[in-house]
């Protein structure tokens, strides 16, 4: 959807906001919505000391290299 700069500043839109389109009667509603669970999101939250590094729960069976 393309809006004018004015409009979609005033709104506090920005490009790539995502947003819900709903009819009612005499007009169209545009809201903006957050975005759900996103890569970038993920990433941010991402803790390398409580969630980094691996772990072998098992011996190794054979040639793996450890």
């Amino acid at each position: 959807m393309r809006l004018t700069k004015v409009v979609a500043k005033t709104a506090g839109m920005i490009d790539g906001t995502q947003v819900r389109i709903t009819a009612e009667k005499g007009r169209i509603v545009l809201e903006a919505v957050e975005p759900g669970i996103t890569l970038a999101s993920m990433l941010a939250s991402f803790d390398p000391v409580r969630h980094g590094g691996e772990v072998m729960t098992f011996t190794p069976i054979g040639e793996e290299v450890v």
